[in-house]
């Protein structure tokens, strides 16, 4: 009667994001009985802490709706809260031999604190990689009904196959920080340089270029391209 009662209770659960928040809500939902797939645009875990240095094809302020690269990070990032209290309580962000024993490590070492977190707890056999979702709403029913359920529309990156599917909840665990909050700058177009004119006593002329925090590793390129200029540069990171 008991399994009977917990059986009834159990809810399949779509978690998007496999993130930190992705990947513990998956662990804990599954813990306590559900059934749940975990959907992950990337190869990989890791969400913000994937870090991708490719990002020459991509848009320099993030404004397309569909981003290769996911992350904000730079290359030479490292944390500034110490792993005491970036782990989690029962899995503890320890110090391992052979790899980044600092208390505040590089990106790499969170990155691989999270695949050692998943292995751990088994988690890679709910997740599904390249996989990108494009929508998720309520199942409309017609009629007003208590057993909400919601429909997920994901597509498989490499094969582009599409596939809708019904769970009775969603875990929204994307994060915020893959598309910009871009400032509102007057005279700004949709380019990512503008002019500004500065009086401070004295009128400054600065050309003012906007990159994307991913994009921290081309400044030195361009404090050397435009070194020889006659103008100020400002650097605004968003």
């Amino acid at each position: 009667m008991v399994s009977e009662t917990l059986q009834s209770q159990t809810k399949n659960v779509c978690v998007i994001g496999a993130g930190p928040s992705g990947l513990v809500a998956a662990r804990e939902l599954r813990k306590e009985g559900h059934r749940v797939v975990l959907l992950e645009q990337n190869h990989d875990v890791g969400g913000q802490w994937l870090y991708e240095s490719n990002v020459e094809g991509e848009d320099p302020l993030g404004k397309k709706p569909f981003l290769k690269v996911h992350s904000s990070i730079y290359e030479s990032l490292r944390l500034t809260s110490p792993r005491e209290i970036m782990g989690f309580t029962d899995f503890p962000f320890l110090v391992k031999k052979g790899r980044d024993m600092r208390r505040f490590p590089s990106h790499t070492e969170l990155l691989m604190y999270l695949r050692d977190f998943c292995e751990h707890f088994g988690l890679g056999e709910m997740i599904r990689f390249n996989t990108r979702v494009d929508y998720v709403g309520m199942l409309d029913y017609g009629v007003c009904s208590n057993d909400l359920k919601w429909v997920v529309r994901s597509e498989d990156k490499k094969s582009e196959k599409t596939v809708e599917e019904v769970f009775d909840a969603v875990v929204v665990a994307t994060g915020h920080y893959s598309q910009p909050r871009l400032p509102s700058i007057q005279g700004k177009s949709n380019s990512d340089t503008l002019d500004l004119y500065l009086t401070i006593g004295y009128t400054y002329n600065f050309s003012i270029h906007l990159f994307h925090a991913r994009e921290l590793n081309r400044l030195c390129i361009y404090l050397i391209v435009h070194s020889k200029i006659e103008h100020n540069y400002l650097f605004l990171y968003i």
